[in-house]
């Protein structure tokens, strides 16, 4: 997916199950698959063929053990992610569990399910976002440098010790980082990160001229 020039994997395809996916602090593997995610068209590049446009029905189910499986934007719409359960189940639970579902019409009762919780619920419509999970949000922060996640543990310090509405600027944050950081600007964090993060964690973000207070 990510290395190869070619994605012929993606063309006429229904589904992809990745087994195991990680980018570590890499966004190579988010990008990539960003045009198969959301495009209603994409462009397929086989080998000894000429590349050729189609229509996109592919959906990716990705699997990972990591908390950095991809590094996700904190304002992604893509990538719904949920946590399963790490603790493993015996043996006769399997084999009960597979009588069930091969036997005894699982297949079809899973059907039925996903049918009737779209016409109660509906589904993620065309430019809505995923719903958003505790384990996105551990995924995001994990691929975050040092200075976005200072920016996020100051953030949430604020909400605790906070008494009244509080205003704060981006400039602040970032010359208390910077000050943390001895005065080291190689990775300095600009306003701009600040005001992105702060917004994705549920804050206020406003533009306002200090002569008018």
């Amino acid at each position: 997916i990510v290395d190869s020039n070619f994605n012929d994997w993606s063309a006429h395809k229904r589904l992809a199950i990745i087994n195991e996916i990680y980018s570590g602090n890499s966004s190579k593997a988010y990008n990539k698959l960003k045009s198969v995610v959301t495009d209603e068209f994409i462009n397929i590049n086989r080998k000894f063929q000429a590349p050729y446009r189609i229509e996109n029905w592919l959906h990716i189910f990705a699997c990972s053990n990591w908390l950095r499986s991809l590094k996700i934007d904190n304002d992604d719409r893509r990538w719904f992610l949920p946590k399963v359960t790490e603790t493993p189940n015996k043996h006769e639970y399997w084999q009960e569990f597979y009588h069930w579902l091969y036997e005894k019409n699982g297949l079809e009762c899973i059907n039925a399910f996903a049918h009737e919780f779209v016409e109660k619920e509906g589904h993620v419509k065309k430019g809505e976002h995923s719903p958003t999970t505790f384990w996105k949000q551990e995924v995001i922060e994990e691929t975050m440098n040092h200075d976005a996640r200072m920016v996020i543990d100051i953030l949430r310090e604020i909400e605790l010790t906070k008494k009244e509405s509080l205003l704060i600027s981006d400039q602040d944050i970032a010359d208390y980082i910077h000050n943390e950081r001895q005065g080291d600007s190689r990775y300095e964090i600009k306003p701009i990160t600040i005001r992105k993060i702060a917004k994705g964690y549920g804050w206020h973000v406003c533009d306002f001229n200090t002569s008018s207070f």
